[in-house]
């Protein structure tokens, strides 16, 4: 029994030993999302469409071994849509934007240059605004977006599931990692009607090591 503990005990040393690297990313990316309108809404499907926006802020890779890495972010970032007025159900043709704080907390799974991504996410909506295009009966129009309870209003807070897939290319000491991955959101974020942040991005980032990884004791 103790031939045995002593046996995992060394494996463990082992393994932090030979941890996946430290990465400290600085995240500036112009990235589209998409939304959708639920699952009765099917008549407006093809006529969505991407809206591009900044997304700004930080990500950690903290190795815990040779093949498993956490991944926490911290960002802000302008989500939303498009969607075409040529559509059957006689919805104007508007875009939405969101401003958004958003946290992810990722496990990354490692295989040599490859890796897999999946984990949680909130996200705080500071605010948000509506443009409709102009069209015969009515000039375009803008307004923000109403955070409260009301039938027309929208929700603060939003959590959602991230599930990726990256390759990482080490340049000397450095590394570029390219980063895809499907942001599938959880909350309607309407009082009355669907709508949800569910769309595919792609990151590119430049860092090098962090000097040292939290989560690896010497």
């Amino acid at each position: 029994m103790i031939r045995k503990f002593l046996f995992i005990c060394l494996c463990l040393n082992s393994m932090q030993s030979f941890a996946q690297e430290s990465y400290l990313d600085i995240l500036i990316n112009y990235t589209p999302t998409k939304l959708h309108y639920g699952n009765n809404h099917s008549e407006i499907k093809d006529f969505r469409d991407e809206l591009w926006g900044w997304q700004i802020g930080a990500t950690f890779q903290g190795g815990i071994t040779p093949y498993f890495s956490v991944v926490p972010e911290f960002y802000y970032m302008e989500k939303g849509g498009r969607l075409d007025g040529s559509n059957a159900s006689g919805i104007e043709t508007t875009k939405t934007r969101f401003h958004v704080l958003e946290l992810p907390i990722l496990a990354r799974l490692h295989y040599c240059h490859f890796f897999l991504n999946a984990g949680p996410s909130i996200s705080l909506n500071m605010a948000g605004k509506i443009h409709t295009a102009e069209t015969e009966e009515s000039p375009s129009r803008s307004f923000k977006m109403p955070f409260n309870s009301g039938s027309e209003g929208y929700k603060r807070w939003d959590a959602a599931l991230h599930l990726g897939a990256g390759y990482e290319f080490k340049i000397k000491n450095s590394r570029i990692i390219l980063d895809v991955r499907y942001y599938y959101g959880l909350v309607n974020m309407v009082q009355t009607g669907e709508l949800y942040n569910r769309y595919f991005n792609i990151n590119l980032l430049v860092s090098k090591p962090w000097k040292t990884n939290p989560f690896i004791k010497k």
